[in-house]
């Protein structure tokens, strides 16, 4: 399957549940997800999507990075299956946060744990601790 077909099933999987999935395009700001969700109640979340397999860039990690830190919500999309828990997430359906995906995407090295915000922490299985009193990231506290 290619990432112009799963970024399709995303479009019409927002808009089938009242949503809107339009592609994001930065000019002089690379590294930016492909799409933005938009549901209904002021939902909002990034969406990067690759053919299954693939991992984001460095610089497309970067930006994730960065969305989060910020407080968005930023998920990678490379399985048709994962859009129905991406649009769980966005519309807060489910108990938390969009835990399977984070894990996932921790596991599968998409995330480093460094970059998740600290109450996401729990959501994976590996330890946090607070780098110092300012910042809140996630680290190993064992060798990787």
């Amino acid at each position: 399957m290619l990432e112009k077909q799963i970024e399709k099933k995303l479009v019409d999987a927002v808009r089938n549940a009242g949503g809107m999935c339009p592609k994001y395009v930065s000019p002089g700001m690379d590294g930016m997800p492909d799409r933005l969700v938009l549901m209904p109640g002021g939902r909002l979340a990034f969406v990067e999507t690759k053919a299954p397999g693939k991992k984001p860039r460095p610089l497309q990690l970067h930006r994730h990075a960065q969305l989060r830190a910020l407080g968005f919500d930023v998920f990678v999309v490379d399985k048709p299956e994962e859009i129905g828990e991406v649009l769980k997430s966005v519309l807060h359906e489910d108990t938390g946060p969009f835990v399977s995906d984070t894990a996932s995407l921790v596991t599968r090295g998409l995330l480093p744990v460094s970059q998740l915000p600290r109450e996401r922490c729990d959501m994976v299985t590996v330890p946090c601790v607070t780098t110092d009193e300012t910042s809140s990231p996630c680290v190993r506290s064992d060798p990787a």
